[in-house]
């Protein structure tokens, strides 16, 4: 399961989960917030995601934070909203960048030495 978390203007956010030792990792940075059962974090601009198990919750002011749910790692991660596409700061086309961002490797393929 992969939560993806769009944020326009820096702001709070609470993030909610049933799992241990998730991480909330921000797109084009080595930002890396290790996430407790509740969390309550102050973001700034950009897009973030959490890779799961089970759902996480997030809320926060709507106008500041868009949030889109993919359950099924498998699923190639869906259009983002028109507006988050500027949030992608990278060359070429940010759609394919955040699609990118949201990739979860097959583990089965992966040489493990």
């Amino acid at each position: 399961m992969r939560t993806a978390i769009f944020v326009y203007n820096p702001t709070t956010v609470s993030i909610e989960t049933n799992e241990d030792k998730l991480c909330l990792v921000q797109m084009g940075t080595s930002t890396i917030v290790p996430l407790d059962r509740s969390n309550k974090i102050q973001i700034e601009r950009g897009i973030y995601k959490v890779k799961s198990s089970t759902d996480v919750t997030v809320s926060g002011d709507l106008t500041q934070i868009a949030i889109q749910v993919i359950t099924n790692n498998k699923d190639p991660f869906p259009d983002p909203p028109l507006n988050a596409q500027a949030l992608a700061g990278s060359s070429g086309d940010p759609v394919t960048a955040i699609q990118k961002f949201f990739v979860v490797p097959d583990e089965r393929k992966l040489d493990h030495f």
